[in-house]
């Protein structure tokens, strides 16, 4: 059994993916699998993967359904001690699971900063361009600020096997959620799993148009549809934190009102006020 279970969701990535998988075989930590799971490619993506022609390279086609369907089929195929997330354009440090193996400790959960890259140039922190603080220790010192905004790179983080158990007690709708991770991540807090936070960036992220915005209709859909479902399988949630879950739910359908607005949705734009105005009253 290896030791860290490596998932890469795989759709049309020809352009990016063989710089991603050079970083990934390239790890100076070398005892993992690479589950490669192909979301129904249509370019020389799949192609390119079995080129390499690497042992630890696991692949695996599937129907399409998504990167949320293609993590979820990750998991469920991998045999690892931890787990680790990468996106199909995103570049690790050599150096990534070396680090986190070492620092892990009896952390359950463990992430870094990253590098935000555009034309492949270094231009900022993720940190910094997220205008976010980073989350560490346990559930007391983390669930707040992370139900107030998602910190955590994707592709940067490492977690213990057992946590993907909690995977049975999410709502895993490829049709609203743009990925699996921000409900992972919540859930994980919630049953009690300890975060750490690496300063080093250990990955490069990269910004372009093909990606999904927060700021778009469907991010603050995903955003909302995240948090709802939590509220409703955590209601002591509610009772620890009413002013955070207020002011959350009305932030929430806000965005949600402008964004619908913009896109030319009056009924919706509508419903979204009234949620807002039910939220900030309510907390639902």
């Amino acid at each position: 059994m290896p030791k860290v279970s490596i998932i890469l969701p795989l759709y049309n990535g020809e352009n990016h993916v063989l710089e991603t998988l050079d970083r990934l075989l390239g790890q100076s930590f070398t005892d993992f699998e690479l589950i490669v799971v192909d979301d129904q490619s249509t370019d020389q993506s799949p192609r390119l993967i079995k080129g390499k022609n690497d042992p630890r390279i696991r692949l695996f086609p599937i129907p399409h359904a998504g990167t949320v369907g293609a993590r979820v089929h990750g998991l469920e195929k991998s045999t690892g001690e931890f787990i680790s997330f990468c996106d199909q354009d995103d570049l690790w440090t050599m150096d990534k699971l070396q680090i986190q193996l070492r620092e892990i400790g009896d952390a359950d959960l463990i992430y870094s900063d990253a590098w935000i890259l555009e034309s492949g140039q270094r231009v900022e922190l993720y940190s910094k361009w997220l205008k976010s603080e980073p989350i560490s220790g346990g559930k007391k010192n983390v669930e707040g600020p992370l139900f107030r905004k998602n910190p955590i790179p994707n592709s940067t983080v490492l977690f213990k096997r057992k946590w993907i158990s909690v995977l049975k007690d999410i709502i895993v709708d490829p049709s609203v959620c743009l990925d699996l991770d921000y409900s992972l991540w919540l859930e994980m807090v919630a049953q009690g799993a300890a975060v750490k936070f690496l300063e080093e960036p250990l990955m490069e992220y990269r910004i372009h148009e093909a990606q999904q915005s927060m700021n778009t209709l469907h991010g603050r859909r995903w955003r909302e549809f995240v948090h709802r479902k939590f509220l409703d399988q955590h209601s002591e949630f509610k009772r620890n934190y009413p002013f955070l879950v207020r002011r959350e739910r009305f932030m929430s359908n806000a965005g949600l009102f402008v964004s619908n607005l913009k896109e030319g949705h009056p009924g919706p734009a509508f419903a979204s006020f009234m949620g807002a105005i039910r939220g900030l009253a309510l907390g639902h």
